[in-house]
Protein backbone atom coordinates (compact mmCIF):
# COMPACT_ATOMS: atom_id res chain seq x y z
CA UNK A 1 0.00 0.00 0.00
CA UNK A 2 2.70 2.38 1.08
CA UNK A 3 4.05 1.73 -2.07
CA UNK A 4 1.21 2.02 -4.32
CA UNK A 5 0.70 5.89 -2.55
CA UNK A 6 4.08 6.96 -3.48
CA UNK A 7 3.93 6.47 -7.72
CA UNK A 8 2.55 9.40 -9.07
CA UNK A 9 -0.59 9.94 -10.67
CA UNK A 10 0.23 9.29 -13.90
CA UNK A 11 2.10 6.13 -13.44
CA UNK A 12 -1.45 4.94 -11.26
CA UNK A 13 -3.84 5.72 -14.47
CA UNK A 14 -1.67 3.08 -16.31
CA UNK A 15 -4.46 -0.26 -16.95
CA UNK A 16 -2.30 -2.94 -15.81
CA UNK A 17 -1.86 -0.96 -13.06
CA UNK A 18 -5.61 0.29 -12.21
CA UNK A 19 -6.96 -3.26 -12.80
CA UNK A 20 -3.98 -4.69 -9.94
CA UNK A 21 -4.99 -1.70 -7.63
CA UNK A 22 -8.19 -2.89 -7.66
CA UNK A 23 -7.66 -6.38 -6.89
CA UNK A 24 -5.50 -5.55 -3.59
CA UNK A 25 -8.21 -2.80 -2.45
CA UNK A 26 -11.05 -5.81 -3.15
CA UNK A 27 -8.38 -8.06 -0.95
CA UNK A 28 -8.26 -5.61 1.50
CA UNK A 29 -12.05 -5.22 1.61
CA UNK A 30 -12.58 -8.64 1.77
CA UNK A 31 -10.16 -9.44 5.03
CA UNK A 32 -12.31 -6.96 7.03
CA UNK A 33 -15.20 -8.19 5.88
CA UNK A 34 -17.08 -10.19 8.52
CA UNK A 35 -19.16 -12.62 6.27
CA UNK A 36 -16.67 -15.98 4.91
CA UNK A 37 -17.45 -18.12 2.11
CA UNK A 38 -18.54 -20.70 4.01
CA UNK A 39 -21.25 -18.21 5.42
CA UNK A 40 -22.10 -16.92 1.92
CA UNK A 41 -22.62 -20.20 0.48
CA UNK A 42 -24.97 -21.05 3.59
CA UNK A 43 -26.82 -18.03 2.46
CA UNK A 44 -26.76 -18.76 -1.25
CA UNK A 45 -28.28 -22.13 -0.28
CA UNK A 46 -31.12 -20.67 1.43
CA UNK A 47 -31.77 -18.02 -0.89
CA UNK A 48 -30.37 -18.82 -4.73
CA UNK A 49 -31.97 -16.24 -6.35
CA UNK A 50 -30.11 -13.32 -4.25
CA UNK A 51 -27.93 -11.66 -6.87
CA UNK A 52 -26.37 -9.88 -3.74
CA UNK A 53 -25.23 -13.01 -2.16
CA UNK A 54 -23.81 -14.48 -5.68
CA UNK A 55 -22.00 -11.03 -6.05
CA UNK A 56 -20.47 -11.07 -2.75
CA UNK A 57 -19.16 -14.79 -3.06
CA UNK A 58 -17.92 -13.59 -6.36
CA UNK A 59 -16.06 -10.85 -4.78
CA UNK A 60 -14.88 -12.88 -1.61
CA UNK A 61 -13.65 -15.97 -4.16
CA UNK A 62 -11.58 -13.11 -5.99
CA UNK A 63 -13.35 -14.56 -9.18
CA UNK A 64 -15.04 -11.06 -10.26
CA UNK A 65 -12.17 -9.28 -10.07
CA UNK A 66 -10.75 -11.79 -12.34
CA UNK A 67 -13.39 -11.19 -15.00
CA UNK A 68 -13.25 -7.72 -14.50
CA UNK A 69 -9.97 -8.19 -15.64
CA UNK A 70 -10.82 -9.56 -18.72
CA UNK A 71 -13.35 -7.25 -19.85
CA UNK A 72 -11.96 -4.88 -23.00
CA UNK A 73 -11.78 -1.01 -22.40
CA UNK A 74 -13.77 -0.22 -25.20
CA UNK A 75 -16.86 -2.45 -26.92
CA UNK A 76 -17.91 -1.78 -30.67
CA UNK A 77 -21.48 -2.90 -31.00
CA UNK A 78 -23.60 -1.88 -34.50
CA UNK A 79 -21.01 0.36 -35.78
CA UNK A 80 -21.01 2.51 -32.49
CA UNK A 81 -17.63 2.33 -29.61
CA UNK A 82 -18.95 2.65 -26.51
CA UNK A 83 -16.27 3.68 -23.97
Amino acid sequence: ENFINSLSDEIKKESKLMSSISILELNKKNETSPSTLEQLNANHSKDPENIDIIIEIAEKSGALSKLVCLIPVSLEIKGSIFL
